[in-house]
């Protein structure tokens, strides 16, 4: 039983550790980025904390959906609920935070529908 308390105490001890460094990093990173950096990835970390909290509530249902009124495949469903967000924002005098938060959503949703990957990505760059 002391034997384990010691591990726990280890690990605990550890897991600090490994957290003081990784926010040692993320301060040396951020320190190194320009502002318009650091605000980019902070729109891209909320977005991708907004799509995975959205993701759990709503049951993965863009993704794998119940087929109960429209018998489409995930990519097209995406694309309608995109049309209607672009036609939301058309039609509309003022751009709202939401709307556009769900077009990327989406567009992100659409990328997985695809099979996107990193490495997709990474070919993107010059």
């Amino acid at each position: 039983m002391m034997r384990n308390l010691i591990i726990k105490v280890k690990e605990k001890e550890m897991t600090d550790k490994l957290e003081t460094l990784r926010m040692k990093r993320e301060d040396f990173m951020c320190n190194c980025l320009t502002d318009s950096q650091n605000k980019i990835i902070n729109v891209c970390d909320s977005m991708k904390d907004l799509l995975l909290y959205k993701n759990q509530k709503y049951g993965d249902s863009a993704l794998n959906p119940n087929n109960i009124f429209y018998k489409g495949d995930a990519t097209n469903s995406i694309k309608i609920r995109l049309d209607d967000k672009i036609g939301r924002i058309r039609n509309s005098e003022e751009t709202r935070i939401n709307d556009v938060a769900d077009i990327i959503g989406y567009c992100v949703l659409l990328l997985v529908s695809l099979n996107v990957r990193k490495e997709d990505f990474d070919k993107l760059k010059d």
